[in-house]
């Protein structure tokens, strides 16, 4: 499990921010991962977005029904977003689910795509409780439980 989920992270990286798959390292040396919980999701959005570096992110690893589900914060076009990247089986899989959430929360949402790799992009209104409300409501994650955060351009590492 934890080796699919860092190889769908991998692929995730190489292809949303275009770099190539075997210069992945290369690219992203600093790649770091943390342990979190539901109450640093607002502390690791401010830092995203304080970090104001295009490419700047932070994804959430999931664990869901023997695979991984990711949702992301990243930093695009001087400003940061909520992503759900269409890459991985169970993304792909609750797209529909993620979609009807927003739309039934009356919650924007733009389709895009970059670098071939199509995602779901939330840029307005609590981006911080909309993730901890989706993580919550659709996939029954609880305030103690820990799930992995891999990021890269921003300063996480003084929380630790």
């Amino acid at each position: 499990m934890l080796l699919k989920k860092a190889s769908l992270l991998l692929i995730l990286i190489t292809s949303l921010f275009g770099c190539k798959e075997p210069a992945a390292e290369n690219e992203y040396p600093n790649l770091k991962d943390l342990k979190v919980n539901l109450d640093t999701i607002p502390t690791i959005l401010k830092e995203v977005a304080d970090s104001g570096k295009q490419g700047a992110f932070a994804t959430f690893a999931i664990e869901h029904n023997d695979d991984s589900i990711n949702i992301q914060f990243s930093y695009e076009d001087g400003r940061v977003g909520l992503d759900w990247v269409l890459l991985g089986e169970a993304n792909i899989q609750d797209k529909n689910k993620f979609k009807e959430y927003l739309k039934s929360q009356h919650i924007k949402f733009k389709n895009k795509t970059l670098n071939n790799v199509s995602y779901l992009r939330v840029t307005e209104g609590d981006l911080a409780q909309i993730c901890i409300n989706v993580l919550v409501n659709l996939y029954g994650i609880n305030k103690e439980d820990l799930f992995d955060v891999y990021y890269q351009g921003v300063n996480l590492e003084k929380y630790v």
